[in-house]
């Protein structure tokens, strides 16, 4: 997706740039590192807060839920790493 993001100008770039951000997030998550997930999500809102309800076939508002319940269910058992895996988000194109 990077290379796409290098490639592309414009709101789409931004919205790439987002996506890459909740990806990174995630690999915050991996290596147990809530703060950086954390902050990773909310540059990732920030941005894709600006896009319409949906934008290139993803749903902002869908993505952007499954994250906080992810980051609310990681937050409150940070030990049980397990559980936040069972509640990955996803990122779903449906164009």
């Amino acid at each position: 997706m990077e290379a796409l993001w290098r490639q592309t100008k414009g709101p789409e770039r931004d919205f790439y740039q987002g996506l890459i951000q909740l990806a990174a997030a995630l690999v915050h998550f991996q290596k147990g590192n809530l703060a950086g997930a954390k902050e990773l999500f909310e540059r990732s809102e920030r941005r894709l807060g600006t896009y319409p309800t949906r934008y290139l076939g993803v749903s902002i508002p869908n993505v952007l839920e499954q994250f906080h319940e992810f980051l609310e269910i990681w937050a409150h058992s940070p030990g049980e790493l397990s559980l936040a895996k069972k509640h990955l988000p996803r990122v779903i194109f449906n164009p």
